[in-house]
């Protein structure tokens, strides 16, 4: 290999090195859906992506990508934009009916 090629071949290589620690930078970490705010889910992650240290993760309204794996849960308040969904209850068990303010006796 003469010293051209050599230099060209690392110039491309720098290059691409460059151009993969901006991608990397730019991935967000986020435990929350771009377009809902809901919390969203880690799903089965494939191998390559494993060792680049991202995950793919998934959204009840449909949107699906790829981020960091998130350290911590979403923090617990987000404005009301985010409401909990009740678990369902086993099959044979009922949950109790929820109490509002509306439906409390007053004596």
């Amino acid at each position: 290999m003469d010293v051209t090629t050599f230099v060209l071949l690392l110039a491309v290589g720098l290059r691409a090195a460059l151009l993969g620690v901006a991608v990397w930078w730019i991935i967000p970490r986020r435990p929350r859906c771009p377009h809902c705010s809901s919390a969203t889910v880690a799903i089965v992650t494939p191998t390559w992506l494993d060792r680049l240290r991202l995950e793919r993760r998934w959204c009840p309204c449909g949107w699906d990508g790829i981020s960091k794996p998130v350290r911590s849960p979403p923090p617990p308040g987000d404005g009301g934009r985010n409401q909990r969904v009740p678990p369902e209850p086993a099959p044979g068990h009922h949950l109790p009916a929820p109490t509002t303010p509306d439906s409390v006796a007053v004596g």
